[in-house]
């Protein structure tokens, strides 16, 4: 499995240390690899988060400010995919979560039990998402193409390239679209025009990557943000 991208929206230190240590604890035992990321407060993540994130931990009640229940509805209008888990000592904020498609709660204090049962069924609906058939118009009508399978895609006034290991494709759309469906499978901006699988990625230089045999603009607007997904994909072992 690839990194698994964990936030925990924590305020107090101790519980986001037993919270962490559990993390660490599951990855040792169930020799996955998490990359987490802590905010302090609501506002903060909704502020800073990534694109990529598979599982968030969201407390509920902070001293200040938004509280972890309108944060994650906040969260949802622009995200539907990432894991959403709460964690919090009063239970009557569970229902809450339902209604923004929480896959469970923890009670605090955090036991390693109600943890690793959480996270078997966080990953294990992280690995059947990894993948999906997409569908990509052409001139004869609609090809299926692994969403693992697209090396990246490209846009030249209206005119989307899908470059893939069954060929290349090309038709009038846009690149928002596109960025909106393959977000989830780990495709970032390497440029204005050009969202590339992170999967594919085989070389970074100053100004460009490689992508598979392609050699492709690495725009300085959009650098930093690049570098962060990469490292964030490959963990810290970069």
């Amino acid at each position: 499995m690839d990194i698994v991208n964990v936030a925990i929206v924590e305020d107090d230190d101790v519980e986001n240390a037993m919270l962490q240590e559990a993390i660490l604890r599951y990855e040792k035992e169930k020799n996955v690899r998490f990359h987490i990321a802590r905010y302090l407060n609501a506002e903060d993540f909704l502020e800073k988060q990534p694109l990529n994130l598979d599982i968030v931990f969201m407390d509920i009640e902070f001293p200040d400010g938004m509280n972890g229940v309108r944060a994650t509805k906040k969260f949802r209008q622009v995200n539907q995919i990432t894991i959403l888990i709460f964690v919090t000592n009063i239970k009557k904020f569970v229902a809450s979560g339902y209604e923004v498609g929480a896959l469970n709660y923890i009670l605090k204090p955090i036991k390693y039990y109600s943890l690793a049962m959480t996270m078997d069924r966080a990953l294990s609906i992280i690995e059947m998402r990894k993948s999906e058939p997409v569908r990509i118009r052409t001139s004869d009508g609609y090809i299926l193409v692994d969403s693992r399978d697209i090396f990246y895609i490209e846009v030249m006034k209206h005119e989307v390239t899908i470059h893939t290991a069954k060929g290349i494709y090309s038709h009038y759309g846009s690149l928002k679209d596109w960025e909106k469906v393959l977000v989830r499978y780990k495709f970032v901006r390497c440029n204005s025009s050009t969202l590339v699988n992170l999967r594919h990625l085989r070389e970074i230089r100053s100004d460009e990557i490689v992508v598979e045999e392609s050699v492709l603009r690495l725009g300085r607007s959009k650098k930093e943000a690049f570098m962060q997904s990469v490292t964030e994909f490959l963990g810290d072992n970069i």
